[in-house]
């Protein structure tokens, strides 16, 4: 006997095209979810692109769910459940697609889909960080403000590299080199060429540099992102009587500290920059494709395990597959970070007396996009810190490239900052995280028997120069922390910049877990100086 039971509704028939439409709707829904979630016009070329190869993977996926047994069908069910609601953080949208979904499939695997699909979007909501684009109302200085009182410009740039940590030898990284250090010499800037930071990782290193060097409370969540819960140069420049207005990512927030009085924040996933850039559609639909599929965690598994293998037969002279490197490509940081650069700069021009400006920008922070003058070069030009593909030294000449458009952008802002009501008196200050990290091997506790000391240079030396009242221009040869220059020259009412260090200073960075844990203090290299 056949059919359904008597007294049991009878369930729909899976079709090639109920399968088809099932899963187009889960997975479209959840880009359309995605897409307006990070400031992406759905009107556009690009993202019918990527909607359309969406539909092809569905329609191939479909072909195998046909041809597959009950076992198999239920773990493409399972699969597609997983991956829907992981990559949505708003999961509103999906859960109705998911609804649709399972009226199309049938009744018979309802309860099953249900558990699946209810689980996975409790603990992405209980998970998720939002993303996007927020300003705080704007408002003017405070009256009565004496126009003599200065303005101060304070810029992060992450992943800079101290004058020192320029690797020798390679005439193109020495004449990025030598364009910085005539930048900085040339706008009258105290330029610390042995500037190091006590972490190679933003989490740790920037908490512990606004600190004054008082290394904060590390959690594994950390590195997901955080915000800060101590400030002490912030509460300093409160103290001063500064106007403070912060420029902050979505990675790392100040904006929760008493002292900010307006907070401008850019998403590092905003993909409102890549909608706004020069590239040309296809480059678009493949940004944002990359960025998509890497929220789905069986996308990078099935990705990676495809990596390895086309590394395993490269090496071994079988033959070449391209690698998909999903999810480094899936980081535009760097895209979002030069759109909130353009803002400040454009900020600046308005600055008055008081006024108190502080940014961290993801640049020349990975991927480098950008050309020595500051166009953006074609996708398959870009860089990244870690790369199957490319080897150390191209990864370096694409870094060097994008430090010099950075320095061209901090031009930028200090003539917008010269031509502004309050540029009479400015302070400025520039400085790095950590260093480029451009290396063989990360210096971390798991490999330290691998990186060298050229490794430990790279990932420390980082950028630190100033300009104000007081300051003698020039190099500072010695090999400081970034923490101990800041907090001597907020301690000085940054009328100073000579740092004192206890006899017997040997100096010291932080050997971390690969999951930033703070392990023990390390020293640095005798030479300093990368081969």
């Amino acid at each position: 006997m056949t059919g359904d039971p008597p007294g049991r509704p009878t369930s729909m028939q899976e079709t090639p095209l109920r399968v088809t439409a099932a899963g187009a709707l889960v997975l479209v829904a959840s880009f359309v979810n995605y897409a307006t979630h990070n400031g992406y016009p759905l009107l556009t070329p690009e993202v019918g692109l990527v909607s359309l190869g969406l539909l092809a993977l569905v329609a191939a996926a479909s072909a195998v769910y046909a041809a597959a047994g009950r076992r198999l069908r239920t773990v493409l069910i399972v699969l597609l459940c997983f991956s829907a609601v992981q990559i949505n953080f708003d999961g509103g949208l999906v859960v109705t697609a998911l609804t649709l979904a399972l009226l199309l499939l049938g009744r018979a695997r309802t309860p099953l889909l249900a558990a699946v699909a209810a689980t996975m979007l409790m603990a992405d909501l209980v998970t998720s960080i939002p993303t996007g684009n927020a300003m705080q109302p704007e408002s003017s200085v405070t009256p009565g403000r004496s126009t003599d009182e200065p303005v101060l410009l304070h810029l992060v740039v992450d992943e800079h590299v101290g004058i020192e940590g320029f690797p020798v030898g390679d005439p193109d990284l020495e004449a990025a080199r030598d364009a910085v250090v005539g930048f900085y010499d040339g706008q009258g800037f105290r330029l610390f060429a042995g500037a190091y930071s006590l972490f190679n990782n933003t989490v740790n290193a920037l908490p512990t540099i606004l600190n004054f060097g008082d290394i904060q409370p590390w959690a594994p969540e950390h590195l997901d992102g955080i915000d800060l819960d101590e400030n002490a140069y912030f509460e300093r420049l409160e103290a001063l009587g500064f106007d403070l207005t912060v420029y902050e990512s979505d990675y790392i927030g100040y904006c929760g500290q008493a002292a900010v009085d307006r907070c401008v924040v850019y998403g590092i996933n905003d993909l409102s920059a890549v909608a706004a850039s020069a590239l040309p559609v296809s480059a678009k639909a493949s940004v944002v494709a990359y960025g998509f599929a890497s929220l789905s965690g069986v996308a990078l598994a099935v990705t990676n395990a495809y990596d390895r293998l086309a590394l395993y037969a490269r090496d071994r002279g079988w033959f070449e597959l391209p690698f998909i490197e999903l999810q480094l490509r899936s980081v535009f940081g760097s895209l979002s970070a030069t759109a909130a650069f353009n803002r400040l700069v454009d900020d600046l021009r308005d600055a008055r007396p008081g006024q108190a400006y502080f940014a961290h920008l993801l640049l020349p922070h990975y991927p480098y996009v950008l050309a020595a003058d500051c166009t953006l070069k074609p996708i398959r030009e870009w860089g990244l810190r870690q790369s199957l593909v490319s080897s150390l030294d191209e990864r370096r000449l694409a870094y060097a490239e994008q430090v010099r458009c950075v320095t061209t952008k901090i031009g930028e802002a200090l003539a917008a900052l010269a031509d502004s009501p309050g540029g009479k008196r400015t302070i400025v200050i520039v400085h790095g995280d950590h260093g480029s990290r451009l290396t063989e091997y990360d210096p971390t506790l798991e490999a330290i028997d691998l990186f060298t000391d050229d490794d430990v240079v790279a990932s420390h030396s980082t950028l630190f120069a100033v300009r104000a009242e007081g300051i003698d221009a020039g190099v500072e040869e010695r090999r400081l922390p970034v923490s101990q220059i800041l907090k001597t020259l907020s301690q000085s009412a940054f009328g100073s910049a000579a740092v004192d260090v206890p006899d017997g200073f040997v100096p010291e960075v932080m050997l971390v877990r690969r999951d930033a844990e703070p392990v023990r203090a390390y020293a640095l290299p005798s030479s300093w100086v990368a081969d």
